[in-house]
C-alpha cells in the first residue's frame, strides 16, 4: 500500500486524487510520496492570498506561544497537540518558506492546485 506524506502547501483535493490513483495503480505498491503545492509560500504570502480571495483585508500577526497554548487546550485540544504545533512553527520563521515537491503532478499527470486556487474555494469558510 502506497503513503503520502502531505506537507505544508498540499491541498485536500491533490491529497485525495493522488491516493485514490496510488491505490488503484499498483505501481505505487510500498512507495511514500510527499505531496506539497507549485508554490513555497510564507505565511504573509498565503495571508495575503486569503484576503484577495475575500476582498477583505487580513493580517498575519505572530501570537506568544503561551496564549496559543492556553487557546488551543480551551477549545478541548488534547495538551500535547498544541506542544507539537508551537515546535513545528518555531522552527519556521513567518517569512520561511518550505520545499515543493513535483509528486502531485507526476502522479496525476497534472500540476498541483495553487494556494490562491484553494483560497477562493474556500473563502466563504473564512468570513466565519
Amino acid at each position: 500500500m502506497p503513503s503520502a506524506i502531505a506537507q505544508q502547501g498540499a491541498r485536500q483535493r491533490d491529497i485525495a486524487a493522488v491516493s485514490a490513483q496510488a491505490s488503484l495503480d499498483p505501481i505505487h505498491a510500498g512507495h511514500t510520496y510527499v505531496l506539497t503545492g507549485l508554490q513555497s509560500l510564507s505565511q504573509r504570502d498565503k495571508v495575503d492570498l486569503i484576503s484577495r480571495a475575500i476582498g477583505k483585508p487580513v493580517r498575519w500577526e505572530e501570537v506568544p506561544p503561551q496564549q496559543f497554548r492556553q487557546a488551543m487546550l480551551a477549545q478541548g485540544v488534547p495538551e500535547d497537540v498544541p506542544e507539537r504545533i508551537i515546535g513545528f512553527w518555531s522552527s519556521l520563521s513567518s517569512q520561511q518558506t518550505m520545499p515543493i515537491s513535483p509528486a502531485v503532478e507526476q502522479i496525476l499527470g497534472r500540476p498541483a492546485l495553487t494556494f490562491a486556487e484553494w483560497a477562493s474555494e474556500h473563502a466563504a469558510a473564512f468570513w466565519n
